[in-house]
């Protein structure tokens, strides 16, 4: 009897498998890192792409072209820059959140993963809203605001 030295297709697949683990679903494309750039030259970078006064769907656009995703906010005020594939191959993870006004137009640009703070209020608001957010997130900090006592907290835990 002669033995066979092919290796059955199931048994071939079974060992490519194995082979290729946890890579398997990224073979053929880069590895997601973080932006080289700081946050000053991403928004450098965003703003060559869509300058401040650009209409949402525009903005929109010419990031899309550019290779940059991203994501609406609960509303269509805010739209978060997740990833920019590079012409390069290169695919990098931005930190980066674009500010619209009412009527939709881009007015500003701030770090997406930012600390609770207040973004700055649309030209057209003007209404102390963005102030009052301020306030409200500098006492989640715990921090005092001016003319207060000083806030004081106690550890958690056992006393």
């Amino acid at each position: 009897m002669r033995r066979s030295t092919a290796i059955a297709p199931a048994v071939r697949a079974v060992l490519i498998a194995l082979l290729a683990g946890p890579a398997g679903c990224r073979l053929g494309q880069p590895q997601i890192t973080h932006s080289p750039l700081t946050w000053s030259e991403q928004k450098a970078a965003i703003f060559e792409l869509a300058p401040a006064g650009t209409p949402r769907a525009a903005a929109i656009a010419r990031l899309e072209g550019a290779g940059i995703a991203g994501d609406w906010g609960a509303r269509d005020t805010i739209y978060y820059c997740n990833l920019w594939e590079r012409p390069d191959g290169a695919r990098w993870q931005m930190d980066v959140a674009l500010l619209f006004d009412a009527d939709g137009r881009l007015y500003d640009l701030r770090p997406a993963e930012a600390e609770i703070r207040a973004a700055p209020a649309p030209p057209s608001l003007g209404n102390g809203s963005a102030a009052r957010a301020g306030e409200t997130a500098a006492r989640s900090r715990g921090e005092s605001l001016p003319g207060e006592p000083e806030l004081r907290t106690r550890p958690l835990g056992p006393r």
